[in-house]
């Protein structure tokens, strides 16, 4: 489990204060969910967020227009900025060289300038950003050449500097949004983080069915598991409950035999995290 610093002054503070309920529990929320990375700059979705909170997703963006003095919202990218959370934790080199390597990841390079000035000229904080981008420039470099760049765009793939992006991850990225579950408008450095993460247990073809029981299982109305993952999160969080179909009707069915109708969307099943299953179904029909 990931700590961090939260200021203890923050509820008397004038501007928490007037925030309505709902103001206050996302502000805290977008501070200490598990998403958050070093830099306080995340990929997240209204989805995510209204799941985790049980604020009304129409709600959301009204309330984050509201946090607009302490919390920046990128609908088009779909990330969120936190701009005061690095100020909050501690300033030692190995936590500010998390923040720069957190920031390579970002596709926003206005964003990324944005952070960095914010930092340096608020709190005399400074990030190496240039530092880790340059290393990663020249391993690209040598590893990443310029052909299929045209696919590449057609596709809506970031390729940026940052991390090599693989026809495999490129392949996996078009099948999620094929699926219609949630569909990205960009494949981010942390989905291609993902895919590479999954990819040293799995094959593509066993990544690949997943999402498809995935997408079977959260549209078939005899389950009631019904909540919509990002790319990044399914292939952190729920991958390895979907690699076989049978067992996830098995567990996700209504008036399953153990009770499963009874579960919470995102709870493990009989099948929990971490257990390795190679028995995986043919293609969906």
């Amino acid at each position: 489990m990931t700590e961090r610093g939260f200021d203890t002054g923050f509820w008397t503070g004038g501007f928490v204060q007037k925030l309505p309920k709902d103001g206050k529990l996302l502000l805290t929320y977008l501070k200490t969910n598990e998403h958050c990375n070093p830099a306080g700059v995340y990929h997240i979705t209204l989805t995510t967020i209204s799941f985790e909170t049980k604020i009304p997703e129409p709600e959301l963006p009204g309330l984050l227009v509201t946090l607009a003095p302490t919390v920046g919202w990128y609908p088009d990218d779909e990330l969120i900025w936190v701009k005061d959370f690095i100020k909050e934790q501690t300033k030692s080199p190995k936590f500010l060289a998390a923040a720069a390597k957190a920031l390579v990841n970002v596709a926003n390079t206005g964003l990324i300038k944005q952070v960095i000035s914010y930092n340096k000229e608020k709190y005399m904080i400074s990030i190496p950003y240039q530092y880790y981008m340059d290393r990663v420039s020249i391993l690209t470099r040598v590893s990443v050449s310029s052909a299929g760049a045209d696919s590449d765009k057609k596709m809506g793939v970031v390729k940026g500097e940052e991390e090599p992006v693989t026809n495999e991850a490129k392949e996996l990225f078009a099948l999620w949004n094929s699926l219609g579950v949630i569909k990205h408008k960009k494949l981010t450095g942390d989905m291609t983080r993902a895919i590479k993460v999954v990819s040293r247990d799995f094959s593509a073809a066993e990544i690949s069915q997943a999402m498809k029981n995935y997408a079977h299982i959260v549209n078939d109305e005899q389950c009631y598991f019904k909540y919509r993952w990002t790319l990044r999160d399914f292939l952190k969080r729920g991958l390895e409950k979907f690699l076989n179909l049978d067992v996830a009707l098995s567990n996700y069915r209504k008036g399953g035999a153990d009770g499963a109708d009874k579960k919470q969307p995102g709870q493990a099943g009989p099948l929990t995290e971490g257990k390795r299953v190679r028995d995986v179904r043919g293609p969906l029909r």
